[in-house]
């Protein structure tokens, strides 16, 4: 019996033919002052859902969440440790 095994040219990850199917990624780049260029790759389920699946369903992932906003304190305190860090090291090189 013979077994096809099947590799994800992305994560790289390996299975059976029947664990692991595969798609035909590819991209064509066609312009006017150099020939066309086609690159293809064979992609895992994992890879093609977590990269391209947005474009194609319309459905994208959810953005991570953004950082907070920095309130005053939080920036009053960030320059004030700013100005001790540059002081306190001012004083070290002039010693």
């Amino acid at each position: 019996m013979k077994t096809t095994t099947h590799k994800c040219d992305r994560c790289g990850r390996e299975g059976p033919a029947d664990d692991l199917p595969l798609y035909s990624v590819t991209v064509q780049v066609e312009g006017s002052y150099q020939p066309d260029t086609v690159l293809s790759a064979e992609w895992c389920v994992d890879c093609v859902s977590s990269k391209i699946a947005g474009w194609v369903t319309g459905v994208r992932p959810a953005p991570p969440d953004p950082k907070p906003t920095p309130t005053i304190d939080d920036v009053l305190r960030e320059f004030v440790q700013e100005v001790i860090d540059e002081t306190v090291g001012a004083r070290q090189d002039g010693e």
